[in-house]
């Protein structure tokens, strides 16, 4: 078997693995868990100083992005979330919130794939290039940044893209996962983006710091 042969069913075996990992997860442990990653996010220094916010709306079992929007709101940072467009492209639109005060979810419609997107009758489209944060799903992230996505190569497009352009100084791409999705390592291809900064209920791991990138 060739090495991207051999690559390639690695990672379909840790997909698989990962979502059996988080499936396991009872949803009371897994809201918890989230609220911890959610706190976590927030406290860290690059987040304080933003301007944008550039967030996944979950789907099924990942972290549960739900609280971490809500308080970010609050705490006065703008919020864009991804639409998927043709060629595997997101685009990023920005989050409208009900008038009403005490709404805890922003105004959203079905996308592809079951996940949740803007609602484009009440936002408008962002530029990714003001991103500052840009918060990454996962089925598995492994110690030195790397991510295993979901294979459509949506994520590792848009950072690509996003880092050749030059976004904000100092931006980052932060990984979302709970502790039992992080490895040591994933098989990689030429075309992934790595993270910089990983984020789990465990802690953070900064991978600026830590010579976790290679």
């Amino acid at each position: 078997m060739s090495e991207a042969g051999s690559a390639a069913d690695g990672r379909a075996g840790l997909r698989a693995e990962m979502r059996a990992r988080r499936a396991s997860m009872a949803p009371a442990e897994r809201a918890s868990r989230s609220r911890r990653i959610a706190r976590f996010v927030l406290e860290l220094p690059d987040v304080r100083r933003a301007t944008w916010l550039f967030a996944f709306l979950s789907k099924e079992d990942e972290v549960d992005t739900g609280p971490l929007l809500l308080a970010a709101r609050r705490a006065g940072l703008r919020l864009a979330a991804p639409v998927v467009r043709p060629g595997r492209r997101l685009a990023w639109r920005e989050l409208a919130w009900p008038e009403d005060p005490d709404a805890r979810e922003p105004l959203t419609v079905p996308g592809r794939f079951g996940i949740r997107e803007p609602d484009p009758a009440v936002s408008r489209e962002v530029a990714p290039e003001v991103a500052d944060i840009v918060l990454v799903p996962g089925l598995a992230f492994d110690e030195r940044g790397h991510r295993l996505g979901y294979g459509g190569g949506y994520y590792d497009r848009f950072l690509a893209s996003w880092r050749a352009r030059g976004g904000p100084r100092g931006a980052l791409a932060v990984g979302l996962a709970f502790a039992c999705q992080i490895v040591s390592r994933i098989p990689e291809g030429p075309w992934d983006e790595p993270v910089d900064v990983v984020v789990t209920e465990a802690g953070v791991r900064d991978l600026r710091f830590q010579g976790g990138r290679s």
